[in-house]
């Protein structure tokens, strides 16, 4: 009989526990990172931001909450936590560090990245030290957003043209051929002239035996999930020039290869058009 007593006692006192007023935390986000990708959102599916452990270890100290996905992360923490944070920081004599790695999981994220891009972040809590500043103005410092852009990959594209192409011109129905862009890239061509690609002296003989004629861009061009350039194949010969094709297909990541040419190996999309 005591035993039950003392069993229903226990959970009046749990009741009553749960009914007594309690002061709301409050809750406070200390810095936001945004991620772009120049290629495009798709480039970023699968992608993680992985936090250092001296980064978790300091989230964990100071009960700060991390959140992150692949469109970015937050770091938020109590208000009340936040003099100590500050604190702490002066206490050791410097001011903290945040850092993480990003891992992507997706062949398409270090396929459409540019090589040298970023794959480690690393930020102050606050872009002012706590060494110099008082509690509160290093607080009011707090919550600032960054925005992370990740650049694409840039090579240069190369169109393999299979077919009859060589009979055609041979039969005098179209003169040449010319493959350019439009509008062509500001920084490869001047006064809004669209950019000409440059035909191989030589045909390629492919593995098959068949034999492509190809076209290079002069330049490295960067590639895009999505481009408002036109690259179209045309009648070099014809005034205006006749366009055969109209809308040609982007480089992608998925067509990347290393080609070795002159005595170099170089990144380089390639594209093939059947006639």
């Amino acid at each position: 009989m005591s035993l039950s007593l003392s069993s229903v006692a226990a959970t009046d006192h749990g009741r009553q526990r749960l009914r007594e007023p309690r002061a709301a935390e409050q809750f406070q986000l200390l810095l936001s990172v945004g991620l772009q990708h120049d290629y495009g959102a798709s480039a970023l599916r699968g992608l993680s931001l992985t936090p250092s452990q001296a980064t978790r270890d300091l989230c964990k100290q100071h009960g700060l909450l991390l959140r992150s996905d692949a469109g970015g992360l937050s770091l938020i923490g109590a208000q009340s936590a936040l003099p100590q944070l500050w604190q702490a920081q002066r206490d050791e004599g410097c001011d903290y560090l945040l850092s993480w790695r990003l891992d992507g999981s997706a062949p398409l994220f270090a396929l459409a990245s540019d090589e040298h891009a970023a794959r480690h972040l690393l930020l102050p809590l606050t872009p002012h030290s706590a060494l110099d500043q008082d509690c509160e103005t290093w607080c009011a410092g707090l919550g600032r957003r960054e925005l992370l852009r990740i650049a694409t990959r840039r090579c240069p594209w190369k169109y393999l043209l299979l077919g009859d192409w060589a009979e055609l011109c041979a039969s005098g129905q179209i003169d040449d051929l010319m493959l350019s862009m439009s509008p062509a890239l500001s920084s490869l061509s001047e006064g809004g002239a669209p950019l000409r690609f440059e035909r191989d002296a030589a045909q390629e003989t492919l593995p098959d035996g068949r034999l492509a004629w190809v076209f290079r861009s002069p330049e490295a061009l960067p590639l895009a999930e999505r481009s408002s350039r036109r690259v179209a194949l045309s009648d070099a010969g014809s005034t205006p020039a006749r366009v055969l094709m109209d809308a040609l297909p982007h480089g992608a990541p998925g067509s990347l290869r290393r080609e070795v040419r002159a005595g170099s190996t170089q990144w380089v999309t390639e594209i093939f058009l059947t006639r």
